[in-house]
């Protein structure tokens, strides 16, 4: 079976970043798609912001403890 795809790229820095979709897609699902792409990474990083905003308060705790 052959396929043909659409891909778009943009380059930032070295890193090369793709996204393939069907040459026919309509604009508004790509839009929708990306969205949800970047939900999903926004709250992968608000969990490691707060992840490491915790690890953060617990060392104080220990750190005033043992003064």
């Amino acid at each position: 079976m052959i396929k043909q795809k659409t891909i778009l790229e943009v380059k930032i820095g070295d890193r090369l970043y793709e996204f393939c979709v069907a040459p026919d897609s309509p604009l508004g699902e790509i839009h929708d798609a990306i969205m949800q792409i970047k939900g999903a990474i926004v709250d992968r990083m608000v969990k490691s912001f707060n992840d490491e905003k915790e690890a953060v308060e617990v060392q104080k705790k220990v750190d005033e403890q043992t003064e």
